[in-house]
C-alpha cells in the first residue's frame, strides 16, 4: 500500500474508532493495514542454514530452533518433488520472492525450482548474495525468469562471511551485466549492510556505473537494520527506529495494532511446506499453516493470528518488532 494512502487510512480509522469499537470491525481494519493490497506474496527459504553467517543475521537461532524440533532432511533442504506438491496449493497469481531466511542459490535444485515456476507463469523476484553452487551462480547470468533482482553483497568490515574470489567476481559481473541489460534500472537493486562494499566489489560497481551498465541510484549502502523482532541481533553497529515497546507491551492497551511492514500476506515457506508468519521471525514461532495440507489463500486468512488478539497488541510474537504499530 502506498505510504501516503496508508497514512490517510490510519487517520480515518483512528477517527472511526472514537465512535465505534467492534471486534469484527477492528479485525477488518487491522487486516487492511497489514497487507499491501496488490497480490498475495510468498517468500521461499530453500535451505535452513546459510553459508554467509552474516553478523547481522540470526542464523544460529534458526538452526538451533529446527534442531530442537526435527532433524530430518526434508525439514532442512527443500527438494523438487515436495516443491511441486506445495505449489499445487499456491495460485500462480501469487508473487514469489526468493529470499526468506537463507541464500536461495545454495539449493542444488534451485534452477529446477525457478524454471518450473516460470513455465507455470508465476511472477518471480530474487534477493541474492550471488554465492551458492557453481551451476546456480552461472544460471543467474542467463535466466530471464526474474522481474527484479536484488544483489545483497559483501561489505568492507567482513560482517558478511563471504570470500570474494576471482570466480565470485566474474559470476557477479556477468550477472550484473546480463540482468541490467534485460531489466529496467529500477528493477536492479545493489545493497550492502555496513559502511561500504568490499573493496573489490566496490571497484566492480564503480566500473559498471561509469560504463552506464548500472545506475548509481540503484546502489544502497545501509548502516541501519531491521531488529529481527527483538534482541537476537547485536544492534550496536546499526541505527534503528524503535517503537515505544513499553506502551506496546501494556496488556491494558486497547489501541488498534497492525503490521506496518505489510507482512500478513507475505509469509515464508520453509523446506517442509510450513508457512511462517514473517521474514523477521527467525525463531520460527509463527507457523500459520502448511502447504502440503492447506491452500495459501486459506492460510492468509490468518485465523490463528486473530484468535490471539493481534489487533490489540497482545500477540507475543510481534511485541518486540518495530513494525508492530498502533493506530
Amino acid at each position: 500500500m502506498d505510504k501516503f494512502i496508508k497514512n490517510i487510512l490510519v487517520n480515518f480509522i483512528k477517527w472511526i474508532r472514537v465512535f465505534i469499537k467492534l471486534k469484527k470491525l477492528d479485525i477488518f481494519f487491522s487486516k487492511l493495514l497489514s497487507i499491501k493490497f496488490k497480490k498475495n506474496r510468498l517468500e521461499i527459504t530453500t535451505t535452513i542454514g546459510c553459508a554467509m553467517m552474516c553478523d547481522y543475521c540470526p542464523q544460529t537461532l534458526i538452526k538451533s530452533t529446527l534442531n530442537n524440533n526435527d532433524t530430518s532432511k526434508d525439514q532442512k533442504i527443500m527438494n523438487y518433488e515436495n516443491f511441486k506438491l506445495y505449489f499445487d496449493n499456491i495460485s500462480n497469481k501469487t508473487v514469489i520472492h526468493w529470499s526468506g531466511y537463507s541464500e536461495p542459490l545454495g539449493n542444488k535444485d534451485f534452477v529446477k525450482f525457478v524454471n518450473y515456476l516460470e513455465k507455470k507463469n508465476y511472477e518471480q523476484h530474487i534477493s541474492t548474495t550471488m554465492f551458492g553452487r557453481r551451476e546456480t551462480e552461472e544460471f543467474m547470468a542467463s535466466t530471464k525468469a526474474f522481474k527484479s533482482v536484488t544483489f545483497h553483497l559483501p561489505d568492507s568490515s567482513n560482517l558478511m562471511k563471504l570470500a570474494v574470489s576471482d570466480v565470485y567476481l566474474k559470476n557477479l559481473e556477468d550477472t550484473l551485466r546480463f540482468q541490467s541489460k534485460r531489466l529496467s534500472k529500477k528493477a536492479i537493486y545493489i545493497v550492502v549492510f555496513g559502511k561500504n562494499f568490499h573493496p573489490k566489489v566496490e571497484a566492480l560497481i564503480s566500473k559498471l556505473i561509469v560504463e552506464l551498465i548500472i545506475s548509481k541510484n540503484s546502489v544502497d549502502i545501509r548502516d541501519h537494520l531491521h531488529s529481527r523482532n527483538g534482541d537476537v541481533v547485536d544492534m550496536n553497529d546499526f541505527r534503528m527506529d524503535k517503537t515505544n515497546l513499553e506502551e506496546q507491551n501494556n496488556k491494558e492497551n486497547k489501541r488498534l495494532y497492525y503490521c506496518s511492514y505489510g507482512r500478513l500476506d507475505q509469509g515464508v515457506m520453509l523446506p517442509n511446506g510450513d508457512v511462517n508468519l514473517c521474514c523477521q521471525d527467525y525463531s520460527l514461532k509463527g507457523i500459520i499453516g502448511n502447504l502440503k495440507k492447506e491452500n495459501l489463500k486459506e492460510i492468509y486468512k490468518q485465523k490463528k493470528i486473530y484468535q490471539k488478539d493481534f489487533m490489540y497488541g497482545q500477540y507475543s510474537l510481534c511485541r518486540n518488532c518495530e513494525y508492530y504499530k498502533y493506530v
